[in-house]
């Protein structure tokens, strides 16, 4: 018999308070109406209580975060980004990364889609483009814009290379003009004001850059490494690679690109890193 001030269980017999509507023990209710608080444990014939969405927490998955850390001159980071999942504009102007005070940052300059965890960056016809780090050995498509240091080069393929002097119909004789050994390209350097300035020719299968070491040496740019970059032939194909350059090299983006973790982006004179968490 319960004692005064309880309520026994018919399933367990345990003593509940006369104010409870379940059983502390086997979780049975105590009116004799509907089920009990929980289903059943198994094997052990006795009923326990569950916490509440248990069931659905392995169905949890974490969204992934991504961030756009900018990195001055000197290294040091400053101004970070989240980008939500979606697409985020960039530009001096519009959009939701801003760059008011970076005078080559057109006033619509790109966009960020940040879907599933995959980052993708999209020109949106920018005047100056954006620009991803080379990582590895990168197949050059003729016409490509590559920057290192200070400096902005144009990759030409000697076989688009324009001819400035033609033979006339019926003169055999040779074009008399400067001695050179087979090239297989040539670096076109663009001036801030957008003419051309000097052109390198890429001789043999290989030709490195350098401040210091290299076939075209470049003296005058703090920025490019002793041993910068190296343009090659491989399989008749034009490659370029970074040598562990401390400020990287960077080709511009054709349209849109993927961008992975640790990738770095140039959006005018800005430098950004990529955090994909």
């Amino acid at each position: 018999m319960a004692s005064a001030g309880v309520r026994l269980c018919a399933a367990c017999g345990y003593e509940n308070a006369t104010s409870v509507k379940f059983c502390g023990n086997c979780g049975k209710r105590l009116d004799g109406g509907g089920a009990a608080a929980s289903p059943a444990a198994e094997g052990d014939g006795v009923q326990r209580t569950m916490f509440m969405h248990a069931a659905d927490m392995g169905q949890v998955v974490k969204e992934k975060l991504c961030k756009l850390v900018t990195i001055d001159q000197t290294g040091r980071e400053g101004m970070t980004f989240t980008i939500k999942s979606g697409e985020t504009i960039c530009g001096r102007v519009n959009g939701v990364i801003l760059f008011f005070d970076d005078p080559h940052v057109s006033p619509t300059h790109c966009k960020f889609a940040f879907h599933g965890g995959t980052l993708k960056v999209i020109d949106l016809g920018s005047l100056n483009g954006v620009y991803l780090r080379v990582k590895q050995e990168r197949r050059l498509a003729d016409g490509e814009l590559i920057r290192l240091g200070r400096q902005l080069f144009r990759f030409e393929s000697m076989r688009s290379a324009s001819f400035q002097i033609k033979k006339a119909e019926g003169d055999d004789s040779r074009i008399w003009g400067s001695p050179t050994a087979p090239a297989f390209g040539r670096l076109v350097q663009i001036l801030d004001d957008g003419r051309t300035g000097e052109i390198r020719l890429l001789t043999g299968d290989r030709g490195q850059v350098g401040r210091e070491v290299g076939d075209i040496v470049i003296p005058t740019d703090g920025f490019i490494s002793g041993r910068h970059c190296v343009f090659m032939l491989q399989n008749g194909e034009p490659v370029l690679a970074d040598l562990g350059s401390s400020n990287g090299t960077y080709v511009r983006v054709r349209g849109e690109a993927d961008v992975a973790h640790g990738d770095f982006v140039l959006v005018g004179n800005q430098m950004l890193r990529v955090e994909i968490a």
